[in-house]
C-alpha cells in the first residue's frame, strides 16, 4: 500500500499542476494499485475499494466538470456505471454458462462499475483495452517462460490490470491527452 501510494503521488505530481487534481490523482491511483497488488496477490479486488470508488468518481465528475452541465455530466457518468457494471456481469453470466465455471470475477464488475464512474462511457473501452492488453502481455511473458504453466484453465487477476489501466484513462482524460 504504501509503494502503491508512492507511485500515485510521484506520477499526480508529475501530471498535474492543479493541488485539487493532484489530491484526487493520488486518491485513486493509491486506490487503484492497491487493488492491482491485492488482485495478483490473492485473486480479490476488495470491495473497500471498489464500492466506495463508485460514489466517489460521480461526485468527482460533477465536481470537475463545469457547473451549467455539471448535472449531464453525472447522468452520463451514472449511465456508464450500469453499461459497464451490466455488460460485465452479463459477460460473467454467459461464461458460467457457456464453459461451466466462473471466467470473471463479481470483483472485476465491481471494478469496471467504478472504473466507470470515474471516467464515464468514453474511458470504459480504453481502460477495459488497456487492462486486456496488459493480461495477454502477461500470458505471452508467462508462456515463453514455461509453456506448461499456460494453459485454458490458467487464471488471471484481471484487477490487477483493470485498476492501473482505470488510473491512467482517468489521468490522461484529466491531461487533455485522452
Amino acid at each position: 500500500a504504501a509503494a502503491a501510494a508512492a507511485i500515485a503521488f510521484a506520477v499526480s505530481f508529475l501530471v498535474f499542476h492543479r493541488w485539487d487534481l493532484i489530491a484526487i490523482s493520488c486518491g485513486l491511483g493509491s486506490a487503484m494499485l492497491w487493488v492491482a497488488i491485492e488482485d495478483a496477490r490473492r485473486f480479490i479486488v476488495p470491495d473497500v475499494l471498489s464500492l466506495p470508488a463508485i460514489p466517489l468518481g460521480l461526485i468527482v465528475a460533477g465536481a470537475l466538470s463545469p457547473s451549467d452541465i455539471s448535472w449531464q455530466i453525472l447522468l452520463l457518468h451514472l449511465t456508464a456505471v450500469v453499461l459497464a457494471g451490466g455488460g460485465l456481469f452479463a459477460i460473467r453470466v454467459a461464461y458460467r454458462r457457456l464453459r461451466g465455471r466462473d471466467g470473471l470475477g463479481l470483483g472485476d464488475v465491481k471494478l469496471a462499475a467504478a472504473g466507470a464512474a470515474w471516467t464515464g462511457l468514453a474511458g470504459v473501452s480504453l481502460f477495459l483495452v488497456l487492462a486486456c492488453l496488459g493480461a495477454i502481455v502477461l500470458v505471452l511473458i508467462m508462456k515463453l517462460r514455461d509453456p506448461s504453466r499456460v494453459g485454458p484453465q490458467t487464471a488471471l487477476p484481471l484487477g490487477a490490470f483493470l485498476g492501473p489501466a482505470i488510473w491512467l484513462v482517468w489521468i490522461g482524460q484529466q491531461s487533455g491527452v485522452v
